[in-house]
């Protein structure tokens, strides 16, 4: 074997491994979030909040056993890095190890990839997901016995939260589909629906074994609730309704203003308990949308689509890096007190500005290069007969619309839902410089 063969391979990993630490690195300390509160604390107790998923709280638990969160970080990062090799590897052998480091690079330094790796939540596995589920289905036979390697982290990537589970499913009914068209090949579309199913199983299992039910998200129809609250279906029929019964909203009636957050987490909001016992709101919950969904059907569709579109395009720094010692202090003084100082210390606490201008400016502009780029790759793959890349073009962006209807039409409408996936246009167009380039520019024959 050419000794400078795996030299490359060593450098280009290194380098890329550094690009996609450096944010995390540069802050000092992990990035946060109002929900890692949330997922340290079931580090310890493995007792999830209704409105949550276990399964990263286990990747969480690697950091206690090393007594710092920068294990979940590697985790994370190892993640993008293997997805991106497989991307790159779906170009060909040749030149593999300059593709992937140029994938890598383009993808840390100017998208919010390396961000999101370096943040303490289940979003970091987001996209890698809808890669994997990508690849699996545009590079079954491109990627040889690499699509196992595939196939073994969708069950990973995806029981870690709800949205990543949906669009999974979505990903896999379009395998089936274009397996039925005969545009891809039968194993790669059962492998895909195979491997998300064993994602869907594992998630109740764990639940059922650490907790007690069979399950999924206890809350998840509380959310469907808040987001036809303040898309204004629900009080369409909500005086009839209350004088029916009851329910637990009948006593907000006055006060349902505002957007699904201030509903679900304001000040007399469901979850913080003030609005009554959220056992009863997850009973209720489910009658409420299916009395108002069957009355309504048009106006509720159109409502949640609309989110999704407006979503699709939301994908800003949002408030995802500002300071969260202030939510994560009870959580760190309850269970792992040795952490409190590294995050007050991090820049994350101090009102740093230089990352969020990066991420609001060039972040941005470089998902929306991406976002354009994707459309343009599509139709050139089209045109010149290129299924391969035609296929891994509109697969992602499937996965990327996929998102957009999981987390803005279904869940609530939020920058970061988005700009943890929408990255992948640009490193797909990356992936496929030198071929989008051949068909770009065309050469001109000699005058002569």
């Amino acid at each position: 074997m050419n000794p400078v063969f795996p030299l490359a391979w060593i450098l280009a990993g290194g380098a890329a491994l550094i690009a996609f630490l450096t944010p995390a690195l540069w802050n000092g300390y992990p990035f946060v979030f109002y929900d890692s509160a949330d997922y340290i604390e079931a580090a310890f107790t493995f007792d999830m909040p209704p409105f949550r998923l276990l399964p990263y709280a286990f990747l969480v638990s690697l950091g206690r056993i090393a007594n710092n969160l920068w294990p979940v970080v590697l985790a994370q990062v190892f993640a993008c890095l293997l997805v991106l090799g497989l991307l790159a590897r779906l170009g060909g052998r040749n030149g593999m190890p300059g593709r992937f480091l140029a994938v890598a690079l383009g993808a840390a330094i100017l998208t919010p990839a390396s961000w999101y790796a370096g943040l303490i939540m289940p979003d970091a596995f987001a996209a890698p997901a809808i890669l994997a589920g990508t690849l699996i289905l545009a590079g079954w036979e491109q990627l040889g016995r690499l699509k196992y390697l595939a196939l073994l982290l969708i069950p990973l990537f995806g029981m870690v939260h709800a949205t990543h589970l949906l669009v999974l499913a979505g990903l896999s009914l379009l395998g089936l589909i274009l397996w039925a068209l005969r545009q891809i090949p039968r194993k790669a579309a059962l492998a895909l629906a195979g491997a998300t199913l064993i994602s869907w199983l594992a998630v109740p299992s764990l639940h059922a074994m650490t907790q007690g039910g069979w399950f999924y998200n206890k809350g998840g129809s509380v959310f469907l609730l808040a987001r036809l609250v303040s898309g204004g279906v629900i009080q369409k029929d909500l005086p009839s309704l209350c004088a029916e019964k009851p329910y637990l909203i009948c006593a907000m009636q006055e006060r349902l203003q505002g957007d699904e957050n201030e509903f679900l987490w304001g000040r007399g909001g469901v979850f913080f308990g003030r609005a009554g016992s959220i056992d009863v709101w997850m009973v209720e919950a489910p009658e409420l949308l299916k009395r108002t969904v069957l009355a309504h059907p048009g106006e509720t569709a159109g409502f949640m689509l609309s989110t999704a579109g407006r979503q699709f395009f939301a994908f800003g720094p949002g408030d995802v890096f500002d300071p969260m010692s202030f939510h994560m202090q009870r959580a760190f003084e309850r269970r792992w007190p040795s952490q409190i100082e590294p995050l007050q210390n991090a820049r994350q606490e101090h009102g740093w500005s230089q990352g969020k201008a990066w991420l609001q400016y060039v972040g941005v502009a470089a998902i929306a290069l991406g976002l354009c780029g994707l459309p343009l790759m599509l139709f050139l793959a089209v045109r010149s007969h290129d299924r391969p890349r035609a296929l891994l073009a509109g697969l992602i962006l499937a996965g990327l619309v996929g998102n957009a209807l999981a987390c803005g039409g279904l869940s609530s409408l939020a920058d970061r839902y988005q700009a943890r996936v929408a990255w992948l246009g640009l490193a797909v167009l990356l992936a496929n410089w030198d071929w989008l380039q051949a068909r770009i520019y065309t050469r001109r024959p000699n005058a002569g």
